[in-house]
């Protein structure tokens, strides 16, 4: 089979996508990457073939915008979701000429693609191949609000009923978090029942590890991190409310940031806190006890995988309904962002590291997710459902 494996701009569409990329290759199969913008680099420094399908059109900037309402304004449900569709369906149109060009060209069987990218699965029904939706998360369909402000686009290539269902979908959310999932009322779609369910391998691509990272702490790790977005670091303030938080807790507290410069930061860091750039969160959670993140689908599903309570503080959007799952499966607690200082902080902490009920439900979720196929069996039995 030939798979091409298509992203909107953010790696969180696309990491989740890419243990099944590297199994088909390994698995005899052709596997070519369609995107643009800042996932790009991201696939190529995943090891993967890639092609820019829009470039210098500007596609990181509706993704750039949606993050930015996201942290700046408090919108409803309703009118958050018509944001992110807004958002969703600029990207998705904007690549879409590009994404059909390219299957047709490499005359792909298949394409891949993320519940937020409806021009993956109209590029399919425009080439006459398959579509395959690939969870990043918690199980969604494809957006079909992003996918409505594509029909002038999609009649310009003959298409006059935009496609709902994909052939075949891929979840990576386990039982006991889909249990407690709470879906956006305008999220909710014909879902297909027999979906795929793959064990999630958590990847944000590799890095040379420092040796402290690799040996054994003395004290309890802690990782924080809000994530690689300016919208959601911003200038440290919250950073340094969790910093403050643990300053007197007998933990080791890692704290990542791809910004060393944060003005709102204290002058002094207390001697427990290690502050590093960026490191890959699977092999930070490998030896840790707890993480504090903003909510990303991302980094609360490499928790999940690594069977490592959460201290979530969302930062507006799907992460709020992220926080209220972990919340709701007993795998952790949330702070709400307004909420958020040094004693609830510390108190949250102290709480999430010594009730072991929080390690125990995030053991079962991370057994659950190892309990799911392979990569290399979901590449078998696509290539038995599309022979």
């Amino acid at each position: 089979m030939r798979l091409l494996f298509t992203s909107p701009p953010g790696m969180a569409h696309l990491y989740p996508m890419t243990p099944l990329a590297h199994a088909a290759r390994t698995s005899g199969h052709e596997v070519l990457v369609a995107t643009s913008g800042a996932t790009v680099s991201a696939a190529t420094g995943a090891g993967l073939h890639t092609v820019d399908i829009a470039r210098g059109q500007g596609v990181d900037r509706p993704y750039e915008q949606l993050a930015e309402t996201v942290k700046e304004s408090e919108l409803a449900p309703p009118e958050l979701m018509v944001e992110v569709a807004t958002r969703f369906g600029e990207m998705s149109e904007l690549m879409l000429d590009g994404l059909v060009r390219t299957a047709k060209a490499w005359r792909a069987d298949a394409i891949v693609y993320p519940p937020a990218f409806p021009a993956g699965l109209l590029a399919a029904k425009i080439c006459g191949i398959h579509s395959v939706l690939h969870g990043f998360g918690l199980r969604r369909p494809t957006l079909m609000p992003a996918m409505e402000q594509l029909l002038d686009t999609a009649s310009g290539w003959g298409v006059t009923a935009l496609p709902r269902d994909p052939d075949l979908e891929i979840s990576i959310s386990p039982p006991t978090v889909e249990a407690a999932s709470m879906t956006p009322d305008s999220m909710q779609g014909q879902e297909n029942a027999d979906a795929l369910r793959m064990r999630y391998l958590p990847e944000n691509g590799g890095a040379e590890l420092p040796s402290w990272l690799v040996e054994e702490s003395a004290r309890p790790r802690v990782v924080v991190t809000l994530g690689s977005m300016p919208s959601t670091v911003g200038d440290g303030d919250v950073l340094s409310e969790i910093v403050r938080g643990a300053g007197d807790m007998d933990v080791e507290l890692v704290l990542m940031s791809a910004r060393s410069d944060l003005p709102g930061m204290p002058e002094k860091i207390p001697d427990n806190v290690r502050m590093v750039g960026w490191l890959p969160i699977p092999a930070l959670l490998s030896s840790s006890s707890s993480i504090v993140h903003h909510g990303g689908m991302g980094s609360t599903f490499a928790a999940f995988a690594a069977g490592v309570p959460q201290v979530v503080v969302p930062h507006g959007g799907d992460r709020v309904y992220n926080a209220q799952v972990v919340d709701e499966c007993g795998a952790g607690l949330s702070i709400p962002l307004f909420e958020v200082d040094e004693a609830r902080v510390g108190r949250e902490l102290r709480r999430i590291l010594n009730t072991p009920g929080y390690s125990q439900v995030s053991d079962v979720i991370s057994r659950e997710m190892a309990g799911g196929m392979s990569p290399h069996d979901v590449v078998h039995r696509m290539t038995e459902i599309f022979s």
